[in-house]
């Protein structure tokens, strides 16, 4: 009947559910929680003893794992700078503080690091043309670009000739010599899709955080929080060479 001499102060405990109870955490699960307290709070806890404390108080609901169908992931390329995957994800970003918006990003296939991003009110030719060129200026130009079949990348106009078809994206990925490619579902570009809905977990959270409420201020966070899930999420690539290659004269952003 003795109390282990290990247990944790029962006043920790309440101090620690008082903070998580706050409007600014409410939905955080056990790992991200736990990740905060440490940063913001100086709060270092075993995640298994946070998980049981946020389930015993209702802050957190264990949910069973549903068995979906299984596919099976696609080999990724060896270097940094092969292949591109590209998206755009429209959502309540800055939940009832603001209005909907579009986050469109580039993941790197080899490393899973994002290398841009850029919130924007719609997912437009403009915007991705906007974020390339990011990419460009900051790594050169990629091998290639896997995206979905948006009519901003493809187009089913029955019009003669090859290059006829192309959208306007196209032709500007052909002429600085980027493959496009587009995907047939979305499971096939499923690195990119993955992580939207961590940025979905995450990022809306950390945007909360930080009181961040219009698309401008967003805009202005994203280059740190991209850092930090990099140095979180990316993974080392099987060859250390990069594979982006420098502008040429000829390429007239």
């Amino acid at each position: 009947g003795k109390v282990s001499p290990n247990r944790i102060a029962l006043s920790l405990r309440i101090s620690v559910v008082k903070i998580l109870k706050r409007e600014e955490y409410l939905g955080f699960g056990p790992t991200f929680a736990n990740e905060k307290l440490r940063e913001r709070h100086g709060i270092y806890l075993s995640e298994e003893t946070l998980r049981k404390w946020m389930t015993d108080e209702g802050l957190w609901e264990v949910k069973a794992r549903k068995r979906g169908r299984v596919y099976q992931r696609r080999v990724r390329r060896s270097r940094f700078g092969e292949l591109l995957q590209g998206d755009g994800s429209r959502h309540a970003w800055f939940e009832e503080r603001g209005p909907e918006c579009t986050l469109v990003i580039f993941v790197d296939d080899a490393t899973s690091q994002l290398t841009v991003g850029r919130f924007v009110p719609a997912e437009t030719t403009d915007a991705y043309q906007t974020i390339l060129e990011e990419h460009l200026d900051k790594y050169g130009r990629p091998l290639g670009l896997y995206v979905d079949k948006h009519s901003i990348f493809r187009t089913s106009r029955e019009i003669s000739g090859a290059t006829e078809r192309e959208t306007h994206f196209g032709r500007v990925l052909r002429e600085l010599d980027i493959e496009l490619i587009c995907a047939h579902s979305p499971q096939a570009k499923g690195r990119v899709e993955r992580a939207n809905g961590t940025l979905q977990e995450r990022l809306i959270k950390e945007m909360r955080l930080h009181g961040i409420s219009t698309i401008e201020e967003a805009n202005l966070f994203l280059p740190k929080f991209i850092g930090e899930y990099n140095r979180k999420f990316g993974k080392t690539p099987r060859e250390g060479d990069d594979a982006h290659r420098s502008l040429r004269e000829q390429d007239n952003l």
